[in-house]
């Protein structure tokens, strides 16, 4: 045991939000073989990085355990290899990945400001890089798309708990959830060009029950002024469509 190991709340979040085994089952597990995998601890700080559940258990058996110290720059690094480390090697859902992810978006902000700051530095001496997006970079990195990477934002600051553990554990789909919590947003957001059309259709449909309620041979002045007032949406819904108005 070290009574020197300093736990981080931010740190066993991200663990918690990857964790997979339910911790009765880690305890009979450790209890009858002891601890398999050392629990790495960040070296400049002596904070805990991974086995947050594993050293909880032993401190309360008094097991010994064993360490392994990595060195990392700074907290932001620190935070990166947790979220690494655990993508590569447990086997999550998309929303798990996504959920671990997220948390790397400030970090890759920060890095494609300075990735421009050195392009406009060296302009002209070396080929001037491709732009990369944040959001795609960080959706391949969890293995979804970068529609689905948006929703899941969504979903994050949106969903119940419910909701969320459910995706945790896979028993819900990213989409089912975010058009449920979302539903002002369909599959595929309405343009104005197709909201217009749809009203000039409508306003088509109503105007031509209006004419056969009238034979020609018996319109009035009093029937084309009802006819008159029907025509003025459907004009107007036309000048939108053809001139862009919203």
């Amino acid at each position: 045991m070290n009574s020197t190991i300093k736990l981080d709340a931010e740190f066993q979040e991200l663990l918690r939000s990857a964790s997979q085994e339910p911790s009765d089952l880690l305890e009979k597990d450790i209890l009858t073989g002891g601890v398999r995998d050392k629990l790495i601890v960040w070296d400049e700080t002596d904070t805990l990085l991974d086995g947050y559940t594993r050293y909880k258990i032993c401190e309360k058996h008094h097991i010994i355990y064993d360490i392994k110290r990595i060195k990392l720059p700074s907290r932001e690094a620190a935070k990166r290899w947790i979220i690494i480390n655990q993508l590569e090697r447990r086997n999550l859902t998309a929303f798990r990945r996504a959920e671990l992810v997220v948390h790397l978006e400030p970090l890759y902000v920060e890095m494609g400001k300075e990735n421009m700051a050195m392009g406009g530095v060296n302009k002209g001496s070396m080929p001037e890089a491709k732009p990369v997006s944040t959001r795609d970079e960080l959706a391949k990195l969890a293995e979804i798309s970068g529609r689905s990477f948006d929703k899941v934002k969504v979903i994050l600051a949106k969903a119940s708990e419910k909701d969320k553990e459910n995706l945790r554990s896979g028993k819900v789909t990213i989409n089912r959830v975010f058009l449920r919590i979302d539903k002002t947003k369909e599959v595929k957001d309405e343009t104005p060009e197709v909201k217009h059309r749809g009203k000039i259709v409508d306003a088509g449909k109503e105007l031509a029950k209006l004419l056969e309620k009238y034979p020609k041979n018996e319109f009035s002045k009093d029937n084309l002024r009802v006819i008159s007032a029907h025509l003025k949406p459907l004009i107007t819904e036309m000048e939108k469509f053809i001139f862009g108005a919203d």
